[in-house]
């Protein structure tokens, strides 16, 4: 019931018309001054430590302290403070402050250094005091009327301001104080050098009144006391009993004027038991259902969400409702709806998300505080076993993952992908941690999360976001422009400014070899690379998948096919490239082994040839000084402009012998 007083002691009452009526008097209730101050009884303000030589003191950097004093107040009064505080030095932290609090204000003195501050509080909300800074001294005068809940105040005879305190049981005494907290740089000194409480009795007329809750034409609770007259008393609505709640019917009448005729002082109001409501808490993106239920009208719901959501690779992101991941809501009505509002976090190319507690095969946890209170969706998730989360192609990451520990051990996550294993670790309790770890795939890849975790110790969300192409560095002779090679993952020549790939096939007449150019090419396919300009280097991408190349006599040599050169030597069929020209036969007494990375060709001449070496040509048109530049000169061997030999001209057109050309009509 709003303003329904409780009171302590009466003075003097008259009674006049059925109310009575409470004469003016003026009480000092207390008063300590620098002289008077020693004399105070310490155990009264609750800290045996502070020093009251001159004033309720502390002093130091580490420390804090808080005192209190209770007093008690007649009925209906008009109550005073007025106090001197001398603030420390502004040193301390944001969360740090002096104060001194009068039943349902306080004045703080913040310890923010830039900007530093003063403020009034009346029940919770917070008036900046303009001009004034925490190191300081104040002078505070504030006067509550106990009748009407009407609270003014005085700063240093400039700062004034008035409210409503809407708790009148909560003017109980004075608390001074400072933060407690164990952190550096706490002001150096705060006193209460004054402090004084007077009560005035005001000349007002009071009444008794009572109020009946009626169910179902029974009187199942009542209310009674005291008030002054013309006062308005409001039914403490709803009411519980025996756990049942019950609102107001729509017609019942729920306030009543107390007058002096104490016999029209009766309300009776007429109840309903509570509804049962559905609701449902949902995003604005639509399909995100948070939690949905039934539950009693006018009953709070706590339904946890997760700080993201992930929206087709875009994260989206709700900030905490305060420090936790809970939404908080009143059961208003039947099938309510509650939307919460998620924005673009700005992370794009999610391949990933997860709350860990909803990681399939993961425990759910929310053991110790912070978890519960701090932690996105109001829990956290630990691993028994190993647990695969997703398969990558090959790309580049980040997995960014937030962890959470209620032990002072610390933490360890542990993570792998392929034959590569990583921890994410914290030396001790954290809140709410947030690592992160750069990957590379070459291949489709599993990302596992290893066992690790435990009720105390857990996984609060992951996300791994793509942040390019997984590439490949390939060395460049200094010295040639063709070189062989292979690969163990599938790569991309695509307008690579610095390398080209080309496959081989050997022509009919069995002395020359075509090169044409691919794009694509899968791991272990041997391919002949041109280097384009004068790098060493060159960095291809790699892709998830490629076909296979066909007409292509070029082997791949990789780790798991390496081959001596005295086994190709006894087939017969091999060649290997030795200039930027020509390919020669691997012969009888070659010993060593081709690389792993490198690339041989295959052909087998037809039935009585021998054939030691290949003459490399192209498949498509090149310029005649390209040509030119790559054909031996002085054996008297006609090519045309594409590089293939040719027994004889046989058609009209640009022909090469020697390093010179010719043409034929």
């Amino acid at each position: 019931m709003k303003r329904l007083l409780q009171f302590f002691t009466l003075l003097t009452l008259a009674l006049v018309g059925g109310a009575q009526t409470m004469l003016a008097e003026t009480t000092n209730l207390y008063e300590r001054t620098s002289s008077t101050w020693v004399d105070d009884d310490i155990a009264d303000w609750g800290n045996s430590s502070a020093t009251i030589a001159n004033g309720l003191s502390q002093t130091g950097t580490n420390a804090g302290w808080s005192a209190s004093k209770t007093f008690t107040f007649n009925a209906f009064s008009k109550v005073k403070l007025e106090a001197t505080i001398i603030g420390g030095a502004a040193t301390g932290r944001d969360t740090s402050y002096d104060y001194i609090t009068f039943g349902g204000i306080s004045l703080r003195l913040y310890g923010s250094a830039s900007p530093q501050k003063a403020t009034i509080d009346i029940d919770g909300t917070s008036y900046d005091l303009s001009g004034y800074t925490r190191n300081g001294t104040y002078n505070l005068t504030v006067t509550i009327d106990q009748a009407t809940g009407e609270v003014a105040y005085n700063v240093s005879g400039s700062a004034t301001g008035s409210g409503t305190v809407k708790s009148i049981t909560a003017l109980t005494g004075v608390t001074v104080g400072h933060l407690r907290g164990g952190r550096e740089n706490y002001p150096a000194t705060v006193t209460l050098s004054s402090i004084k409480v007077t009560e005035e009795q005001q000349e007002i007329s009071i009444a008794k009144y009572t109020v009946n809750y009626v169910f179902e034409s029974n009187i199942i609770k009542t209310e009674s006391g005291e008030i002054a007259v013309n006062n308005v008393v409001e039914a403490t609505l709803p009411i519980t009993i025996d756990d049942q709640k019950y609102y107001a019917t729509d017609d019942a009448i729920t306030s009543l004027t107390v007058s002096n005729d104490e016999t029209k002082n009766v309300l009776n109001v007429e109840l309903r038991k509570a509804y049962d409501y559905n609701y449902t808490v949902k995003s604005n993106l639509g399909g995100d259902i948070f939690a949905a239920g039934i539950n009693v009208e006018g009953e709070k719901v706590y339904a946890p969400y997760p700080r993201y959501i992930n929206n087709n690779g875009v994260l989206y992101t709700k900030a905490a409702n305060g420090s936790e991941y809970r939404y908080v809501f009143e059961l208003k009505e039947n099938d309510q709806i509650e939307t919460l509002e998620y924005k673009d976090a700005n992370i794009n190319d999610v391949v990933y998300f997860s709350e860990g507690e909803n990681i399939t095969g993961a425990t759910a946890t929310s053991a110790g505080n912070n978890m519960i209170i701090r932690s996105s969706n109001a829990a956290c998730g630990y691993a028994s076993e190993d647990l695969t989360l997703v398969s990558l192609e090959p790309g580049k990451y980040a997995v960014k993952a937030c962890l959470y520990s209620n032990s002072s051990a610390g933490l360890v996550l542990s993570f792998a992908y392929g034959d590569n294993t990583f921890t994410f670790e914290e030396a001790g309790s954290t809140n709410g941690t947030v690592e992160e770890k750069e990957i590379e795939v070459r291949e489709k890849t599993d990302f596992i999360w290893k066992a690790s975790g435990s009720a105390k110790d857990g996984l609060d969300y992951i996300y791994i976001q793509r942040t390019g192409d997984a590439t490949v560095s390939i060395d460049l002779p200094a010295d040639y422009t063709y070189s062989t090679f292979s690969s163990t993952a599938n790569l991309d020549f695509t307008d690579n400014a610095d390398v080209e790939a080309y496959i081989a096939q050997v022509e009919n007449d069995g002395v020359t070899v075509t090169l044409t150019k691919v794009e694509q090419v899968p791991a272990g396919e041997g391919v002949i690379l041109k280097k384009i300009g004068n790098n060493t280097t060159a960095t291809v991408k790699v892709l998830a998948s490629a076909e296979a190349l066909s007409n292509n006599a070029l082997v791949g040599v990789t780790e798991a096919n390496t081959v001596s050169l005295e086994t190709l030597a006894a087939a017969g069929n091999a060649y290997v490239l030795v200039s930027d020209e020509k390919f020669s036969k691997v012969s009888e007494g070659a010993s060593g082994y081709i690389s792993a990375g490198k690339a041989y060709l295959e052909y087998t001449p037809v039935a009585g040839a021998s054939v030691n070496s290949l003459r490399i040509s192209f498949g498509e048109p090149t310029a005649v000084a390209d040509v030119e530049a790559k054909l031996e000169t002085g054996d008297n061997a006609i090519y045309n402009v594409q590089g293939i030999r040719v027994s004889k001209p046989t058609a009209p057109g640009m022909y090469i012998m020697n390093g010179k050309a010719f043409i034929v009509k």
